[in-house]
């Protein structure tokens, strides 16, 4: 996490923590301008790396992080609907399930 990244920050709204304790996801509200975001961060609290965001500049809320770890299930809001995304940690791709 940089500098520039920590001055968008306004709060944590939500997280999830791994079944065994290795991982946890939070969403931190940001923003940009007069634009406001929910953004997913993820952090390895086993290896106690630096947060790495894992969507930006969303409506991300919910999340669920997979009995296996390996995924983070959540909301995606957008003006018109909602759609349920999950997010595999190793690539850091993120698709809409419906």
């Amino acid at each position: 996490m940089k500098a520039a990244e920590l001055n968008r920050i306004r709060a944590v709204i939500d997280h999830d923590l791994a079944a065994d304790e290795s991982l946890a996801v939070a969403v931190v509200e940001t923003h940009a301008g007069a634009e406001t975001f929910t953004e997913l961060w993820v952090t390895h609290l086993d290896t106690r790396q630096s947060p790495v965001r894992i969507t930006e500049r969303h409506r991300d809320l919910a999340p669920s992080i997979s009995p296996d770890a390996s995924r983070v299930a959540f909301i995606r809001v957008k003006s018109d609907c909602r759609q349920l995304c999950i997010c595999d940690l190793a690539s850091l791709q993120c698709r809409v399930v419906v």
